[in-house]
């Protein structure tokens, strides 16, 4: 393997294996949340990564009903943490620096006889290294997933906001009417379990990417 291709498989396998470990969890990150209590790991998860802070005196509030702006706080967070991520990490653009490293060199082993419009397309006369032509398929395969992972993330957490919006504006419409909405408490627990599903998907990439 020469050496543009040992620094393509660098970058992966450091990328990958940081993105596979989660921050350490704080050992009893708040006093109201048992070592034994059914939500213990995912708390402390969100703990872990900055994305809960819990309350002054040290508690967690499992019983508290999440507000709109404690809502907010999270998915801010969130956000911040996968913008930060991609940026610190530089793999989007080093994938596409490697990319293009790659074809240089399938076109200068080809001679310049390289169609390089479509990568499954690629004629040699004379034949082909295939390492060469696999590890940039790899690479072009890597880029669209993770761009395909971003894209997953951002939409997933848009869509939560719009569901949000229209419950609370929902509500609102009934309360204005001197209505008092009906199932209010199920549809607070609802946005609830919606908001953890959703930061633990951001902060923990449970949506894996899949090199072959």
């Amino acid at each position: 393997m020469n050496m543009k291709l040992k620094k393509f498989a660098l970058v992966l396998a450091i990328v990958l294996v940081a993105s596979t470990f989660a921050p350490a969890f704080a050992k009893g990150p708040f006093t109201d949340v048992d070592a034994n209590h059914w939500a213990y790991d995912s708390i402390a998860e969100l703990a872990a990564t900055g994305l809960i802070e819990g309350y002054p005196d040290g508690t967690f509030g499992g019983q508290n009903t999440m507000t709109r702006y404690e809502a907010a706080m999270v998915f801010a967070r969130a956000l911040t943490r996968l913008e930060t991520h991609l940026s610190s990490s530089g793999l989007l653009s080093e994938l596409d620096k490697i990319k293009a490293e790659i074809v240089e060199e399938v076109l200068a082993q080809a001679g310049g006889s390289v169609e390089t419009t479509i990568v499954e397309r690629v004629v040699v006369d004379g034949g082909l290294d295939e390492e060469v032509l696999a590890r940039l398929r790899d690479a072009e395969m890597a880029n669209e997933a993770i761009e395909g992972d971003v894209a997953y993330l951002e939409a997933r957490l848009l869509g939560l906001v719009d569901g949000i919006r229209y419950d609370v504006n929902r509500i609102q419409e009934q309360l204005d009417a001197g209505v008092e909405p009906v199932g209010i408490e199920e549809l607070e627990e609802m946005i609830a379990a919606k908001v953890q599903e959703v930061v633990l998907e951001a902060a923990l990439g449970t949506k894996e990417t899949v090199i072959v």
